[in-house]
């Protein structure tokens, strides 16, 4: 079964797989992690959406969902945020490699935006970022951003058919503000581009 989130996406890639098997185009393809790349290849032509993935595990997987790291451990990490400069031209550089729980990043986030507050333009190195938690996103946007608190996200979980909307938060004289130019560094690691889609003035 074939599920995604946008309805005529879902049909397309149906569609796609069905005509693939009927073809016998895995025929000659007798590894496990090498179907799932096919697959996942397949999937990717059309939905164009890296999360949209195909595993495979040579041992079975552990029953419900995986627990992430306690919150000390990701503490440790700082909030993921490995680097911090003020280069040459008063220009603030954030290197981000992951957006981990608004619980172990809040701290990290602040403390780095305070940092590079004074400086006249803002580079966040998105290279090695794989994204993370939504809800740390929106304080990524938040420190990006000046007046009320917006929407961002809205996700509808299934399980409990309930909706959850994720804002930005007002932060005032902490924001880095909207005035001064902001640019991210993104690759083919950081399929969702965290932050940058969010961003009022990318350039």
């Amino acid at each position: 079964m074939v599920i995604h989130v946008l309805v005529d996406v879902a049909g397309k890639l149906a569609k796609t797989e069905k005509a693939k098997e009927k073809s016998n185009a895995y025929k000659n393809i007798t590894q496990g992690p090498e179907l799932a790349q096919a697959l996942t290849d397949d999937l990717f032509a059309v939905a164009h959406d890296k999360h949209l993935q195909v595993a495979f595990s040579f041992t079975p997987l552990p029953n419900g969902p995986i627990q992430p790291p306690p919150p000390e451990v990701l503490e440790k990490q700082n909030g993921m945020i490995p680097r911090l400069e003020i280069l040459e031209g008063n220009v603030g550089y954030m290197r981000v490699n992951g957006v981990p729980t608004l619980e172990s990043a809040r701290t990290a986030i602040a403390a780095s935006f305070a940092f590079l507050h004074n400086t006249d333009a803002l580079i966040i190195d998105n290279r090695g970022n794989i994204g993370g938690d939504p809800h740390t996103v929106a304080w990524y946007i938040s420190y990006l951003s000046n007046g009320p608190s917006y929407l961002l996200n809205t996700f509808h979980w299934r399980a409990n058919n309930a909706t959850v909307e994720i804002k930005t938060t007002e932060l005032g004289e902490l924001s880095y503000g909207t005035s001064k130019p902001v640019f991210v560094l993104t690759s083919s690691v950081s399929a969702s581009n965290p932050i940058s889609p969010y961003l009022p003035r990318m350039l």
